[in-house]
């Protein structure tokens, strides 16, 4: 609780009492109505309460790449069927301890967060239900009104997604420093179909439960179904995803100076990226991308990757194949699509003299601008066959020098700042950076500094340079390398 900051942890407190004290007033009536309450009532609420339970506890990872794995579970199938099934207070009461006894194992402050927010979610729902008639229209003796019911099911279905989606956003947010709206993109847009098939469950299973209970059981097949169906088609993508990676650590194998280059490149480029203040989900891009920037290299053969010496123009041509290849190799896999850009123009320079397509400017993605100074200086301080690495302040001067030229210029200043973010430098001092993981496009070279030829509108600086964590509760949850010349 301490570890909240002090908005978080306001927010924290009224989430878990509005959760309280709606949790004491349905109990309160469930009391006081519980001599009226008919045998069938205490039926369904133990079975909703045992299918909650179950529901709560089976949770599939997501495909992601965040900090923390993002996962969606298939509890709103119990909680929707108890709203159109049972009193309001019954519904609420069944949620609490459905969702409570589920995070016994987790941190009290996630613990009470999750079952309040969701404890919320359903009474808004609920009462929402009651209040535009959704009971009578499906409970009436004169059998159910179909436009009535369904547009109040409808209004219970979107409430509760809703109410669930913003207070954990919310959450988020304050602890991110994130727009919700960037943190709903980011955490919840991810199973906003999932969430969708789970509340249609839970209406269907409501519906069997009042007019055909004996099938009311089968729709327990859909619902194991659908867990299975999507479980499957996750991890598909994430072994595919996880191959793709291996395959471009391997390349960073082969040279044992070479060793985590990739990730390393990837680190940079997303301090980078959060200095300039870009959206979480092109954050997640880049930090993907800018691991399998190099890739293309798979199909350069070895002598010409660790060539001691300077390659030759036949060398050097073959050489620049490798973001064709690359982009070639990925554009197949959807994980990756979006990041092609990045593995294609991660050499294109500023003054649109780099390769393959000689991209000027603006026309090179925002993000491959960023993977390809982070890739420079990458190389620039890491050991190589032909030279030893430079020092942390003689490759800052370097980019210093080829901004306008070589790299965005608006991107150069702000790398600094992002490397002193990171741990990667301390504060403008000269040091000299560990350099067992590395490597760049090719060679690093000196060029001389050029005019600039446009100079766009500067970025605006990041407030804290901490990356969007993890979505909480519920939901928790998708290179330009320096361009080688030949050596002085």
């Amino acid at each position: 609780m301490k570890q909240l900051p002090p908005v978080a942890r306001t927010y924290w407190q009224v989430v878990v009492a509005v959760g309280v004290l709606v949790t004491a007033l349905s109990a309160d009536e469930l009391v006081r109505s519980f001599p009226h309450l008919g045998i069938r009532v205490l039926l369904a609420a133990t079975a909703f309460v045992g299918l909650g339970i179950l529901a709560e506890r089976m949770v599939i990872p997501l495909t992601t790449f965040e900090p923390e794995t993002a996962s969606h579970s298939i509890g709103s199938v119990a909680v929707i069927a108890a709203i159109v099934v049972l009193p309001w207070y019954v519904a609420i009461l069944v949620a609490a301890v459905a969702v409570g006894l589920t995070q016994a194992r987790r941190s009290v402050v996630k613990a009470f967060f999750n079952t309040g927010h969701v404890v919320v979610s359903v009474a808004a729902a609920a009462l929402l239900f009651r209040l535009v008639g959704g009971a009578h229209a499906l409970q009436s003796s004169n059998g159910p009104s179909l436009l009535h019911a369904f547009a109040a099911m409808m209004t219970l279905a979107l409430v509760y997604y809703v109410a669930g989606s913003l207070i954990v956003a919310a959450m988020v947010a304050m602890l991110s420093h994130q727009k919700i709206w960037q943190v709903y993109q980011a955490n919840h847009l991810k199973t906003v179909l999932q969430e969708a098939t789970s509340i249609g469950l839970g209406l269907m299973l409501g519906g069997f439960w009042l007019y055909l209970p004996a099938f009311a059981p089968l729709v327990g097949l859909p619902v194991v179904m659908a867990y299975f169906s999507i479980e499957t088609f996750v991890r598909i993508q994430q072994e595919t995803r996880q191959s793709v990676l291996a395959m471009s650590e391997s390349i960073d194998h082969r040279d044992p100076l070479t060793y985590n280059h990739s990730k390393r490149v990837a680190r940079l480029s997303v301090a980078l990226a959060e200095a300039a203040e870009l959206s979480h989900e092109q954050i997640a891009n880049i930090e993907l991308s800018a691991l399998v920037h190099d890739i293309g290299k798979i199909g350069i053969p070895s002598e010409i990757l660790m060539k001691p010496g300077k390659l030759t123009p036949e060398e050097r041509a073959q050489m620049e194949l490798h973001p064709i290849i690359g982009y070639d190799m990925l554009r197949h896999y959807k994980q990756f699509r979006k990041g092609l850009g990045i593995v294609r123009w991660h050499h294109e320079t500023w003054d649109g003299t780099g390769y393959p397509d000689r991209l000027p400017g603006h026309k090179i993605p925002l993000e491959a601008r960023i993977v390809c100074i982070a890739d420079a200086y990458e190389a620039m301080t890491a050991d190589r066959p032909y030279r030893k690495a430079m020092s942390a302040e003689i490759a800052f001067e370097r980019l210093e020098k080829a901004a306008g030229s070589q790299f965005d210029p608006n991107l150069v200043p702000l790398f600094r700042q992002a490397c002193e973010a990171i741990g990667e430098v301390g504060p403008a001092e000269e040091t000299t950076v560990a350099t067992p993981e590395v490597e760049p496009p090719h060679r690093v070279f000196d060029k001389p500094a050029a005019i600039p030829l446009a100079v766009p509108t500067p970025y605006r600086r990041h407030k804290s340079l901490r990356r969007l964590p993890a979505s909480a509760g519920r939901c928790r949850q998708p290179g330009v390398t320096l361009q080688p010349e030949p050596d002085a």
